[in-house]
């Protein structure tokens, strides 16, 4: 519409098509302004040319959703990494180093390392694992690491509620 417009005004239609190439500027676009662009400049037949960009684009955009909806077990498989090592960690904390510092006068000290240490370590596990398990979720899902970041906050704010509330307070021994 306002390609339309602009050129009512006066502008050339390659002038109103440049503008409108970086009013957008994605890089689809970008694409699909270069070729009609090219077509006009050489002399091409332009409808020819749209037809020709036209379809290749909407076969882009299909590649895309096919691509996407390919990737979605993977994004599966990543949120389950994490909930499976979080778990882990529970069980692991509560059902054998918990339990465990009860017998240390018997077993003695093996490195001095207690429940309370353990907890620190697998909390901070737990924080990495969900930062770089959500930054490739975002690299596979949205194509970006910086998408990747809703992610990343996402796991690493259920991990740390999951942890608060199954584990006693006093996990966050650093």
């Amino acid at each position: 519409e306002r390609l339309t417009v602009q050129m009512s005004w006066g502008l050339s239609f390659e002038e109103a098509l440049r503008r409108f190439r970086d009013r957008i500027g994605s890089s689809g676009v970008n694409r699909f302004c270069a070729l009609i662009l090219e077509a006009s400049h050489s002399g091409g037949q332009i409808r020819k040319v749209f037809t020709a960009t036209s379809s290749f684009m909407q076969e882009m955009k299909e590649m895309d959703r096919e691509t996407s909806s390919q990737m979605k077990p993977y994004l599966l498989i990543i949120y389950t990494a994490f909930f499976v090592f979080v778990v882990t960690a529970i069980i692991l904390l509560s059902s054998f180093f918990v339990p465990l510092e009860d017998y240390a006068d018997i077993l003695g000290t093996v490195g001095n390392l207690g429940a309370e240490e353990f907890r620190g370590y697998f909390y901070r596990t737990m924080l990495v694992s969900g930062l770089l398990g959500g930054l490739m979720a975002g690299k596979i899902g949205e194509r970006r690491v910086a998408g990747g970041l809703k992610h990343a906050i996402g796991l690493m704010v259920v991990g740390y509620i999951i942890f608060y509330l199954l584990i006693p307070p006093n996990w966050m021994v650093m």
